[in-house]
């Protein structure tokens, strides 16, 4: 495999989960006409991803594409683990931060938002696809975890996916600070073993700078007002 992909069809199994993430925005109040003509799109950058892996006991040994290729299944538990935690993050923010856009200080900061909410579904979708894929009912069990965990209830794995965004200088912070933590989070998987998630990394990277900028762009634009729009 080289070059860049999108996918055109999916696994029964990945059908069946496209139709509870649909429920899933229903129930976390997102109307799926706020996306316009934005594409769930399955992307991979196969080039990127290298062809050897990089570390480890299994150096220089062609990158793992099926699962049954992985040698041990303590292995293959820690990439679904990672998996399923980078996903879990992306429909985290989503259900922290939605509610934002009946509130954006400006139209312009109303579609940035917008779109990184967009990118951040997207991103699940890209890890659901690989759980429902290549790993089987397994798989297919921690994909449908991935909508039933839910920031408001508490219940998401990362505790800073749990905590409540209740303005907008905590949004611009969260994506400034948190954000860029997940852009390292994304840059270690993108040296993955497992080369469909390192394969997903390139395409996730690009869409994540633009999170890093927004935040970065509201804070100097606080500060540069010398006013704090809350209490602290």
């Amino acid at each position: 495999m080289s070059g860049s992909e999108i996918v055109e069809g999916y696994t029964p199994n990945f059908e069946a989960w496209i139709r509870d993430f649909n429920e899933w925005q229903t129930r976390i109040g997102f109307d799926p006409s706020w996306l316009g003509d934005y594409r769930f799109d399955i992307k991979f950058d196969w080039d990127t991803a290298g062809d050897s892996i990089e570390f480890g006991d299994f150096k220089g040994m062609p990158k793992w594409e099926r699962r049954m290729q992985i040698p041990q299944q303590n292995i293959r538990d820690a990439i679904i683990s990672m998996v399923s935690v980078q996903g879990d993050t992306e429909f985290a923010s989503v259900e922290q931060q939605n509610h934002l856009l009946a509130t954006a200080p400006t139209e312009y900061d109303k579609k940035s938002a917008l779109r990184i909410m967009c990118e951040e579904q997207r991103h699940g979708w890209q890890m659901a696809y690989l759980l429902c894929t290549y790993f089987g009912e397994q798989g297919v069990r921690e994909a449908a975890k991935l909508l039933e965990r839910n920031a408001q209830d508490g219940t998401r794995i990362l505790g800073s996916f749990n905590a409540p965004i209740d303005h907008w200088l905590d949004f611009f912070c969260f994506t400034h600070f948190i954000d860029r933590d997940g852009k390292y989070q994304l840059k270690m998987l993108s040296t993955s073993s497992f080369k469909p998630l390192a394969a997903s990394m390139g395409p996730m990277l690009k869409e994540e700078s633009f999170h890093l900028g927004t935040g970065a762009n509201g804070l100097r634009r606080i500060v540069k007002q010398g006013v704090i729009p809350c209490e602290l």
